[in-house]
């Protein structure tokens, strides 16, 4: 109640008569009613109002209040009334959320609570405003388009701090075209996420192309705007503005072959949907060139090998997730560590089975300790088997102690957990790995990842075009588990990517994309 209050009437009264008041406020805010009567009715609830702001602020006076009121627009509304325009705009949450119009992840979705974070250098006190990061207030009027200002003003906020210019952008484009598709219902109210949605997939004009009107209307045709994928979800910044049209001729040219590939998903003809993401500014060509695990020649296997007697009782379905044996999905950045993040998580394994606790290892330690010496090369790429080897010797940090920066550096320090040897898994053999995942724990895996740059659901074949021969191997990830017809596999390129953060592959299909032509684990 009192914080509808502080909404309704902020800041200070002047000593006029309500009769004066009445007719300050009417001039001021250009209020009319549709009859006498209404104006007195109207009246009677501005004195009223009238009243307790001048009690609270007598209150806020001797100090038993933090804030003062003031006469506002919406000083001739009952509380009820003022609380049923709250509603309108903001108050059909459960309507806009029932889950049928959702296009994309939420944020929460990809939120792992971390309790190790530092928060201790922040600033003591934060004002955008300052920064000129902000524009005017404007006004919504009657029309419940909040949700649609609060979007704006984060893109604003957001536009700024990439190009250095602070525009107006227009709530009214939202209002119009983030409609009932997207989960809003205009003047009658939305979410800043659903909006977040519209703007991602048709962009969002200025203010001056498209003016606010303070109601609901057709969405007009209109020109391509400022997008948010792949600029302000990625933080994408690039050297000159040449580079940057390079950049979205090839983002462009990557949503249509998303979109493309969607539709033929949607008929049946593909196994897994795609979706853009941080790699949508970069070419196929430049993809493949990311994925940094392959040698010039792959070592011979020299672990133990793994025995291959008793596996035909093994369990329908195995997630070492529900287990608590996997710690929360990483973001290796453009650094080459996926072989760092394949080795650490299935040495995170291996360590909470035998002890019983859970704890994020370092895999930077491994990408600046575990060089050359031991046949790795940083963020330009190793191998799983040679990160056993540098944890055998020399143990392995948790990333509390050794903290990820996604780029080369020098050895810090070494220490923490050691292994006593690690176990090849025979090559091309799924059954092997079947009782593999199902016994041991999670396993480190090595696949062809060249057609994975966009991957956003389903279940990944061998007809996507990936390779299972050992020349083909370019990307080292974690096999957590398998279902009916699948493996279940965990990556190093954020939560947002793919299945939060998670892929699937065909199971028992002939190796799809070399799962099981490289796969090995460490033993403690």
């Amino acid at each position: 109640m009192k914080q509808v209050m502080f909404l309704m009437f902020i800041v200070g009264v002047t000593a006029l008569t309500d009769t004066e008041e009445w007719a300050k406020f009417k001039s001021r805010h250009g209020k009319t009613y549709r009859s006498t009567l209404e104006d007195r009715k109207r009246f009677n609830i501005f004195k009223q109002n009238l009243q307790k702001i001048q009690d609270h602020n007598a209150k806020y006076e001797k100090g038993e209040v933090s804030y003062a009121m003031k006469v506002t627009t919406f000083s001739d509304m009952t509380l009820e009334e003022f609380k049923d325009f709250l509603s309108k705009s903001f108050g059909n949450i459960s309507k806009i959320t029932d889950g049928s119009h959702l296009t994309s992840k939420s944020y929460l979705d990809y939120a792992d609570d971390d309790e190790d974070e530092d928060t201790s250098d922040l600033p003591t006190a934060v004002d955008w405003k300052h920064k000129g990061a902000v524009t005017k207030v404007k006004n919504q009027g009657l029309c419940g388009s909040c949700w649609a200002f609060s979007a704006v003003g984060a893109l604003e906020a957001q536009l700024y701090q990439k190009n250095g210019t602070l525009e107006d952008l227009s709530a009214q484009d939202l209002v119009d075209c983030a409609d009932a598709s997207y989960g809003n219902m205009g003047c009658a109210g939305g979410l800043m996420s659903n909006a977040f949605d519209y703007v991602k997939d048709k962009g969002i004009l200025g203010e001056n192309e498209y003016p606010y009107k303070g109601i609901s209307d057709i969405c007009r045709q209109k020109k391509e705007g400022f997008k948010i994928q792949s600029y302000i979800q990625h933080g994408k910044t690039y050297r000159s503005l040449l580079e940057e049209k390079m950049r979205f001729e090839i983002f462009k040219s990557n949503c249509r072959t998303i979109e493309e590939h969607n539709k033929r998903y949607h008929n049946g003809e593909e196994t897994f949907e795609m979706k853009i993401n941080q790699f949508g500014d970069m070419t196929q060509e430049e993809f493949q060139q990311m994925l940094t695990l392959q040698k010039d020649q792959m070592p011979l296997r020299s672990g133990d090998m793994m025995s291959l007697d008793d596996v035909q009782d093994l369990p329908k379905t195995v997630d070492w997730r529900e287990k608590g044996a996997v710690t929360k999905v990483q973001d290796q950045g453009m650094c080459g560590s996926c072989w760092a993040f394949s080795a650490v998580g299935s040495i995170e394994g291996q360590v909470f089975l035998k002890k019983g606790k859970l704890e994020i290892l370092s895999a930077q330690n491994l990408v600046d300790c575990a060089g050359k010496e031991y046949g790795n090369e940083g963020c330009n790429g190793g191998l799983m088997d040679f990160a056993f080897n540098y944890t055998k010797e020399h143990g392995i940090l948790t990333e509390k102690e050794y903290p990820y920066r996604g780029r080369n550096g020098k050895c810090q320090k070494q220490g923490g957990v050691k292994i006593s040897g690690y176990t090849d898994i025979p090559t091309g053999d799924e059954k092997a790995l079947a009782k593999a995942v199902a016994t041991v724990g999670p396993i480190s895996i090595a696949i062809d990842a060249s057609h994975l740059q966009f991957y956003f659901g389903g279940v990944v074949s061998k007809w996507s075009g990936c390779k299972n021969t050992q020349e083909k191997l370019n990307h080292g990830v974690l096999l957590v588990g398998y279902g009916d017809g699948f493996w279940i596999v965990k990556n190093s390129w954020a939560g947002w990517w793919g299945e939060h953060g998670y892929f699937r592959l065909k199971k028992d299909d002939g190796n799809t994309c070399g799962v099981a032509t490289y796969a090995s684990y460490p033993t403690l």
